[in-house]
């Protein structure tokens, strides 16, 4: 059940005072989860009216947070394959392609908030780290993946400011306490809302900020105004992502309108003509009964002609930057939508969206070298990408600086080190039924099929060499477990990290995986440095479990 059903079905603390009673938790459970759960608040600013120990606020976007996330971003980025084309010299003329080229919602998984650091597209971050580079990019035509907030800077306010001005209305009369099931429905139907705003301000974006209003009650109505300003002349998609409640009217005219959409439902989007510069009047409205709205304004620049432009653009261009992939609304939790792959939240296939793979088909058969950008939440098949494209990139949705990250991989100044945590196998026909739990023919440790990209893998700019594995007991006492080391050197010509895996192998008995990791290390080696890496395993381990081969240990 979604959480939004279960908040109007029945009230949590109702949820967690019947398991205390029937001895499923016990008061101690609820004290540890409430300290953790309110101290990171604290420490963080996150408490209305609360400071930080230090006496600040924590200020999303600052420079020291955008650091953290383009470093998380690069450690977690795989190049799964580099036929010499990476990194990207200086001065190449570069083609994006691809509907998530420009994209920002991709780089957000779901349980994540639009409020973070101003997001980097992968377009953008070649951008940066490519300077010299002519980087061109190719918009894609109407696809499933379409719809990222409409950034502050193409909104305006009617005096010019960045941003729409935001009216807070709260809702008339007293709201139940609870609702039994089937009435929360009922009462948003009916729920009416003052005339007069009890909060006005201009806001960024079209994102539920009012917990930071104490004068707004949970149940309140947000009207932002104001102007869209495109950059680019061309054809958009434009529309509202959310569910139940909110509706736009673009140029004095209604748009869309969420009223029936159910919970992670795609945004509903129409295409517009829009010119570069000029000042297009909407109106967004949303109610909240949880405590804030759930609804963004969203938007795709997309062409009207996409083989047209992809050839065009390739004639021009000396490699060709494919971004493709899925979005955390595809794969989304108890999702609602059905088109070919996915259904219901799950994936019915591990392809890639067709329209996707026949630009893939189109970009190949120009005879320039392609590098794929995969960006996704699950395994993909890359078959195609293996045996087609000259270089493969997995960059996950890897968070607000994330197009910086795999700006920084192809354009080499950072070495790429990610190695892949899950198996990306060929087809689900490789998998056991859906509906079957067991373990066996699943995950690395199971799997006796071959992958397309295996589990740990991961390939770099420079060389790892690894000398020969020791084994000895602890203190020389095998009852207090086993010691396995090697030495990690940089044989290459350029610093690195090198992610270094221990893997142990099982006897062949019921149950027991066919190969599991037991241990990694991260190591950042300048050329021809040297360290040595090792685990301690503190149970007793047969002589058949001990390693008897591994690529990285």
């Amino acid at each position: 059940m979604p959480w939004s059903d279960a908040l109007r079905h029945r009230r949590p603390g109702e949820r967690y005072r019947e398991a205390l009673t029937r001895g499923l938790i016990t008061e101690a459970d609820v004290d540890r989860t409430l300290i953790r759960l309110f101290s990171a608040r604290y420490r963080v600013g996150d408490l209305p009216g609360v400071r930080k120990p230090d006496g600040n606020v924590a200020a999303v976007g600052a420079p020291e947070h955008g650091s953290t996330a383009l470093a998380a971003a690069e450690k977690s980025l795989v190049l799964l394959k580099n036929d010499g084309v990476l990194p990207l010299r200086p001065g190449l003329r570069i083609a994006v392609i691809g509907p998530l080229g420009d994209a920002t919602r991709v780089l957000r998984g779901n349980y994540s908030s639009p409020l973070s650091g101003t997001p980097i597209s992968v377009l953008e971050g070649l951008r940066r780290a490519l300077p010299g580079a002519r980087i061109d990019y190719v918009p894609f035509g109407e696809t499933y993946t379409d719809g990222d907030p409409v950034p502050t800077t193409a909104l305006r306010t009617a005096d010019g400011r960045p941003g729409l001005l935001a009216n807070y209305y709260n809702v008339l009369g007293t709201p139940p306490t609870r609702f039994a099931p089937g009435a929360f429905q009922a009462y948003v139907g009916k729920a009416r809302f003052a005339e007069t705003p009890v909060a006005t301000r201009v806001e960024t974006s079209v994102n539920g900020r009012s917990l930071d209003l104490a004068q707004v009650s949970d149940h309140h109505r947000v009207v932002w105004t104001g102007f869209i300003v495109p950059p680019e002349t061309g054809s958009y998609r434009l529309g509202l992502s959310g569910f139940m409640s909110g509706s736009l009217r673009f140029e004095d005219k209604p748009f869309a309108d969420l009223k029936d959409a159910p919970w992670g439902s795609l945004p509903t989007m129409k295409t517009v003509r829009l010119e570069k510069g000029r000042r297009y009047p909407i109106t967004v409205t949303g109610d909240a009964h949880t405590g804030t709205t759930g609804v963004g304004l969203v938007w795709k620049r997309i062409s009207t002609a996409p083989e047209r432009d992809l050839k065009a653009a390739a004639a021009q261009a000396d490699v060709l930057v494919a971004v493709v992939g899925l979005t955390s609304d595809l794969e989304a939790e108890e999702s609602p939508v059905k088109i070919p792959g996915f259904e219901g939240g799950d994936k019915t296939s591990l392809g890639l969206p067709p329209d996707q793979q026949a630009l893939l088909v189109q970009a190949r058969a120009t005879g320039k070298p392609i590098v794929l950008v995969a960006m996704n939440g699950s395994p993909l098949d890359l078959t195609w990408a293996k045996d087609n494209a000259a270089a493969i990139v997995e960059a996950w949705y890897p968070g607000q600086a994330g197009g910086l990250a795999v700006g920084n991989i192809l354009s080499g100044r950072t070495n790429p080190s990610g190695r892949l945590p899950l198996t990306f196998y060929r087809s689900l026909e490789d998998l056991p039924p859906f509906g079957d739990y067991s373990m066996t023919g699943r995950t690395y440790r199971y799997f006796t099929g071959k992958p397309v990209y295996s589990f740990g893998y991961g390939l770099s700019y420079t060389r790892f060499a690894y000398g020969p594995l020791a084994v000895a007991p602890v203190g020389g006492d095998s009852s207090k477990g086993i010691r396995v080391t090697t030495e990690v050197r940089n044989a290459g010509d350029r610093a690195g990290d090198e992610v270094s895996q221990l893997y142990l192998d099982f006897p062949d008995d019921p149950g027991a995986p066919r190969i599991a990791l037991r241990g990694f290390q991260r190591v950042t080696l300048e050329p021809g440095n040297r360290v040595r890496y090792g685990s301690i395993f503190r149970r007793a381990i047969s002589a058949q479990s001990l390693p008897t081969a591994c690529a990285r240990c």
